[in-house]
C-alpha cells in the first residue's frame, strides 16, 4: 500500500493557490460592499436633502448613516433618533462585528450567555424596526421591503428606488 505524499513544493504550491484565491474573494467582496455604500449612500443623502436635514452629506460616512437614518425617522422614535440610531448601530457593531467577538467579550466582560445571547437579539430586533420604520416612511407595504431585505442587494436598490418620495410622515 503506497501513501501518496507532496514534496515540500506541491505543498507550498497549493498553500499560494489557496491564498490568492481567498484574497481574490475579499476583493471580490469588497467591491460588492463598496458598491452597495455608496448606493445607500446616495439615496440616503437625497432623502435627507428632500427632508432638509443638516448635514445630509454624513451618509457618505459609514457609522454616520446611523445618524442619517435615525434623523428620518426620528418621529416614529419621538424625538432624537439621530442620537438613538446612532446608539443602537454602535453598540451593534461593537457588539456583533468586531473579529472574535465572542473571546473578547468573554474574556474581558464575562457577560453570562443568556444575557449576551438576549442582548444580541434585542439589537437585531431594533435594527428590523428601525429598517421598518425607514421603509414606512416612504413606501406603502413597509413590511414586505422589510422580509425582502434579507435578498442580498434589495436593501441598496429599494432606497435608492425611494429616495425621491415624499415622506409619509
Amino acid at each position: 500500500m503506497t501513501a501518496y505524499a507532496q514534496s515540500p513544493e506541491e505543498i507550498r504550491e497549493s498553500f499560494l493557490l489557496v491564498l490568492n484565491l481567498m484574497l481574490f474573494l475579499y476583493i471580490c467582496l469588497f467591491i460588492l460592499w463598496l458598491i452597495a455604500h455608496l448606493i445607500v449612500a446616495a439615496a440616503l443623502s437625497r432623502m435627507a436633502k428632500n427632508a432638509h436635514i443638516r448635514h445630509p452629506w454624513l451618509s457618505w460616512i459609514p457609522i454616520a448613516q446611523f445618524w442619517i437614518v435615525g434623523e428620518l425617522i426620528s418621529g416614529k422614535l419621538r424625538g432624537n433618533g439621530g442620537i438613538k440610531v446612532l446608539l443602537i448601530g454602535c453598540v451593534t457593531i461593537v457588539f456583533r462585528f468586531l473579529p472574535f467577538h465572542q473571546l473578547y467579550i468573554h474574556l474581558l466582560v464575562k457577560i453570562p450567555e443568556p444575557i449576551y445571547r438576549f442582548v444580541s437579539i434585542t439589537l437585531w430586533v431594533l435594527l428590523i424596526y428601525i429598517v421598518y420604520c425607514l421603509y414606512e416612511a416612504y413606501a406603502k407595504k413597509a413590511w414586505i421591503h422589510t422580509v425582502l431585505s434579507i435578498i442580498p442587494f434589495y436593501a441598496p436598490i429599494a432606497l435608492f428606488v425611494l429616495r425621491n418620495r415624499e415622506r409619509r410622515y
